[in-house]
Formats: structure tokens, sequence, C-alpha cells
């Protein structure tokens, strides 16, 4: 059989099917976890808890899916370990070994063997969660009121420590900064009987997505939601935290259980969850499960200035650093992106065969600029095994590298910031009116109807470009004129009426968070 392509009409097909798929999966996961624990929970109590794995797990298992029904090599798995933690199953994903394992458990199941038979680990998991103490995250902390109004926890922001530690002494009387890493440790084992008795009451077809997803879920809850959930419970319930009005995060829905435990048994009170996007592709990517996902889960979600027909969605500028681009250089920046060499997760440009193209595209920029020009690559700071920075230094030999500065800084540095891919740092550039460049491949990624007629307007000023070569042209024709270009009248244009919507950032935030915090405490959600 002929190898499953993954490429932009395969992943949106996934997309579709995990979405189409989700809510019964869901509330199968509430059934098991309600049983395993004795208790009547509601569905959006786990969906909150758990639906950050749910839709990792979904990803994971729809691509070794459709891997086994494409003929996919199977190499045999001797014996199954627990997923501890979501943040375990979160480093399990961008793993060979892990998507082999799946493709393994998929085959089994279509060919009708018992999940009853499969070798299992019988260890003691020891557990541990948080972090040491840290100077700046204690700081933060201890500036601002012993029961806050409002609670921040991991807020997206790129503004200076300092800066950001003056705006929480400014409001110190009714907000706190609270990472929620507090050391916590749990012992337990896995009961494999448990998992067993539901995973093999499930026999799937081969068409049948949603049945092979039924019978793995018990095999790999992760063990902080199942066995270790009531210890874990216990240690957070002893922090005695006092609740707030409302509680404000960018990126504690991710693996963040200590918070995500509070919170779900905080709103039961009424306290109030504020979540804010934290990256790119929201607004954009034609189907993007987190953004459903934290949009679901929020009273209040804060775009970038993109809305949808929820009425919860509020435009809200992210804090980020507004200052007078001062460049005493020619300095063109190159902000590059990588990925693992497995389907991760449903994304259009981060398949393997995307990601691959986009190295390419990269090189390909490079041996067409000037030999002559100032630039330094920013390479992904993670090495995910593609000698992604040797081909580059080949392809650019006097171009220096760093991966050590602040970005926004740099990007503040520099006449112009080039990106190979589009993620959170080209609206970034963009919404702080640093002249912005961006390549991508057309194949490979496609955005939502009705952003078509931004991105063409980005298009035809030269800020969006579809190969490297058609960038690196563009970059060698503007020669010493980038500023000269990039506050031309129609580049100016094209760039407001994308950012307005998709990167609506402003020098004037901390005016914006107090107003909206305080319409939020009047109760006037």
């Amino acid at each position: 059989m002929i190898p499953f392509v993954w490429n932009t009409p395969t992943v949106i097909a996934g997309l579709e099917e995990t979405r189409s798929s989700r809510d019964v999966l869901l509330y199968y996961l509430k059934v098991l976890l309600d049983d395993f624990h004795g208790v009547e929970r509601s569905i959006e109590y786990y969906d909150f808890l758990a639906g950050d794995w749910l839709i990792s797990f979904l990803c994971n298992a729809y691509t070794a899916w459709r891997d086994v029904l494409a003929g996919s090599e199977i190499i045999e798995c001797n014996l199954v370990t627990p997923v501890s933690s979501v943040n375990h199953a979160s480093r399990l994903s961008i793993t060979q070994s892990w998507h082999q394992h799946l493709r393994w458990g998929i085959a089994q199941l279509l060919q009708g063997k018992c999940v009853g038979k499969w070798d299992m680990s019988n260890d003691i998991l020891h557990i541990e969660y948080g972090r040491k103490k840290n100077f700046l995250r204690d700081i933060r902390r201890g500036i601002s009121t012993n029961h806050p109004k409002i609670l921040f926890t991991f807020p997206y922001h790129k503004v200076s420590n300092i800066e950001w530690i003056s705006v929480l002494w400014r409001w110190r009387s009714w907000v706190a900064d609270d990472s929620m890493q507090y050391p916590i440790t749990i012992d337990a084992y896995p009961d494999w009987r448990w998992r067993k008795n539901y995973s093999v009451s499930i026999n799937p077809m081969n068409d049948d997505f949603a049945g092979v997803v039924k019978a793995l879920i018990p095999i790999y809850i992760p063990v902080t939601l199942l066995e270790g959930f009531i210890s874990y419970c216990n240690a957070v319930y002893s922090l005695s935290l006092p609740r707030p009005d409302a509680v404000y995060s960018a990126n504690a829905l991710y693996g963040n259980l200590t918070w995500k435990i509070l919170a779900a048994e905080w709103r039961q009170k009424g306290t109030a969850l504020l979540y804010h996007q934290h990256g790119g592709g929201y607004g954009l990517d034609p189907l993007l499960a987190m953004e459903d996902y934290e949009i679901k889960n929020s009273d209040r979600y804060y775009s970038w200035g993109w809305t949808r027909k929820s009425s919860n969605i509020k435009a809200l500028s992210p804090a980020m650093p507004f200052k007078k681009r001062i460049v005493n250089n020619k300095q063109l920046v190159l902000s590059c992106i990588d990925s693992p060499k497995v389907q991760y997760q449903l994304r259009t440009q981060c398949t393997v065969l995307g990601i691959e193209m986009v190295h390419q595209e990269t090189c390909s920029f490079l041996l067409n600029l000037n030999q002559g020009i100032s630039l330094v690559i920013r390479p992904y700071p993670v090495d995910f095994g593609w000698n992604v920075v040797e081909r580059m230094r080949q392809a650019a030999p006097y171009a220096s590298f760093d991966s050590h500065s602040n970005s926004i800084e740099l990007f503040y540095r520099s006449s112009l910031v080039v990106h190979n891919y589009l993620g959170t740092s080209w609206l970034e550039t963009l919404g702080l009116n640093i002249p912005t460049l961006c390549f991508y491949n057309s194949e490979n990624y496609c955005f939502r109807p009705e952003v078509q007629s931004c991105i063409q307007a980005l298009k035809n000023v030269g800020i969006l470009h579809d190969s490297g070569v058609s960038a690196a042209r563009f970059v060698v024709a503007l020669g010493d004129a980038i500023d000269g270009w990039w506050h031309e009248i129609e580049v100016q244009e094209a760039r407001q009426y994308f950012v307005s919507q998709y990167a609506n950032f402003s020098p004037d935030w901390k005016r914006q968070w107090q107003l909206e915090f305080e319409e939020v405490l009047d109760k006037s959600l």
C-alpha cells in the first residue's frame, strides 16, 4: 500500500474528523472518570480539566490510525507504559517511539487482538510537578496582595520583567501574578485491570475512528487524571489559596493541572475565567482545535482583534513593548521555525513534508541574497534533527546566528525581519510596525475564507511571498530602501488592514486592561 500522504487536504480532513468526534469522546471520557472516582461531575468540568489532553490525543490517534490503514510499518511493542501526566503526554507526542507505539496498538485493535493480553508495566509512578523557587517569580507574586480580586497565571506578555513588575506594583491592591507551580509530589500505581476492562469492551472496525479512540482512551488517560487525581487534588487544596473574583491566563489551560483544578473549583463558586490568545494561527487557520477549546472554556475570551459569532469574544491588546526603532545598521534578521519529524499535530504547515519544504525554501532564500548583506539568522531554539542550522550555514556562510537574544529586542534593532513561517513572530513584528517580510509555501498552508482579502493585500505590497526565492529577490531589489518601502501609503494601509483584525497591539494596553478588568469586577460579564 502507498504510505499515507499528509498535506493540506488530508490535514483538514483530519481536523474535521477529530472535531466531529470530539463531543462523543469527551462524554465517554466523562463516563470513565465519573466511574473511576465514584462521582458525577459535569462534562464542562472534565472538558476544562482534560480537554487539552484530549485534543492532543485525538490528533496523535488520528495520524496513527491513518498511517495504519495506509499500510505503514508496524513495530512490535513489548510493554505498554502508562502516561503519567498531560505534560508527559505532550513530551511523548513529538517522539517517533510514541507514534510507533500508537500504530502498533491500533493495528492490534483492528486485527481483533485483545487489549487484555497486552503486557503492562506495573511499576509505581513517582510524579513530580512544579519547580523550585525562582527569584523573579517570587518577586512577582510577593509584591501583590495575598487576597487578589484577579489572579494572573501565565499571561502572555513580551514586555521586560521590569515593566511587568511595575505594572503589578501599580495594580498590587487587586491583582496578583502566580504561576501556580508549587512543588507537588505523588506516587501512584496504574490500575490496569480497570483500564483493560473498559478497553476490551470496544471492538472497532477499520472505518470507525471514534471506536478506535474509545478503545485507546482507558489505556492512555494520564495517571494524574485517574489513579493519582485524588492525591493531587488534596495537595492542591492544601495550598489554601484564596478564591479570586476572576482568573486570567493565556497559557495555563495546557498542562498546568494545579491551576486547572483550582480554577475549575472556583468557577463553580462564581469566579470568572478570562483567557487571552497567546500565539499565531488564531482567527487565521481554517480549523484550530485550541481556539475552539479556549473560547468554549472561557467566560470572556480576548483575541488579538478578530471576532467570531460567539458572544464571549472581545478584542484586547496583549502586553507588548512599544519603542522607537533606532537602526544604526542594515541588519536583516531571519526568524525560523522547526518541527518534529512526526505528524504530532494536525496543522497544515506542520506536516513532516511541509516542514522539510520550509527548510528547502529557507535555503533557497539564503542562496538568492546578496552575500554582502548583514544577516542574522535566529534558528528555532529546539533541534529536531533536521540538521537545518548546518544547512543554513552552508547556504549563507557569511551569516551570524543568534538564538539567545530577546527576540523582540533583536527585531527592534533590525532594518528588516524576515519570517520563514506563519506563526506568532510575524504577527508581532507586523503589530509593532517593524518592517516585516514573510515567505511560505501556499501548498502547505491555507487561510480561512474571510482572511483572503487581507492576505492578498499583504501579497500585493510585498510583505507576503509564496517562495523563498521570491522573498530574496524582493529584498535584493529593495537594497537600502527598506524604510522607504515600509512607509509607503499602500504598504501601511495593507499592514493596518491586517493587524486591526489579527495583531491589534496597542501601546495603551495597560489602560485597556485596567478598564476591562474593572468592568469584569463590576460583574458586567
